[in-house]
């Protein structure tokens, strides 16, 4: 399972999202914890836009990039982070070793908890 966040360095609560996460996951008393443990190995990275937090930027990188319009086309030197993301998604993809893939944002205007996703018109339950 790959969990990343702050691909928008103003998105703060990704940041407390992901820290609740790694915490429950650590939790040596919860059941769940541990099985979840026991069946996955979970690839954390929790700022993929270090440089944007560290300069107090809200959306771009020092590029005046917004990163995460940059998972096709990334390159090496200007997008190093969605760079490595990509590849090691498609790696792991590639090695049937992803089950799991999830990209921690966070909204000004949304409130509680909400999510975006693709939507499979022809999912069959």
């Amino acid at each position: 399972m790959l969990i990343t966040a702050r691909v928008h360095p103003g998105e703060t609560p990704s940041s407390y999202a992901l820290e609740g996460i790694v915490n429950f996951l650590l939790n040596r008393n919860d059941a769940r914890a541990a099985l979840l443990r026991h069946f996955f190995v979970f690839l954390i990275v929790p700022m993929l836009n270090p440089d944007g937090v560290y300069h107090g930027h809200y959306r771009m990188d020092v590029f005046n990039n917004n990163l995460n319009r940059f998972y096709k086309i990334a390159d090496p030197i200007r997008q190093p982070s969605i760079f490595g993301i990509r590849n090691l998604v498609e790696n792991l993809h590639k090695d049937r070793r992803l089950f799991f893939y999830i990209d921690l944002h966070a909204h000004a205007g949304k409130k509680g908890h909400f999510m975006y996703g693709n939507a499979f018109e022809d999912l069959i339950m």
